[in-house]
């Protein structure tokens, strides 16, 4: 069976998707991530370094850590 892409997911599949990932996240990198993509409220990423003390530059580092987590789980796994 061929493996599903990001956009071929149910609604189902990818909130399941999202909660696998950000529990691979601590908790500050769980809300700067849902801040960022609107999870919770959709905030820029200036706004998101002021909130937490943090640079523009680690704010980005943190969402793309999440997104290669994402990417990583929806990699087929070796047999």
């Amino acid at each position: 069976m061929a493996e599903k892409t990001i956009g071929s997911l149910t609604d189902q599949e990818l909130e399941e998707l999202v909660e696998k990932v950000l529990a691979t996240l601590t908790p500050r990198e769980q809300e700067i991530f849902a801040m960022r993509f609107g999870i919770q409220e959709e905030v820029d990423v200036q706004e998101i370094g002021r909130r937490f003390e943090a640079t523009r530059k680690r704010i980005r580092e943190i969402e793309l850590k999440a997104l290669k987590s994402i990417r990583r789980s929806k990699k087929p796994k070796p047999s």
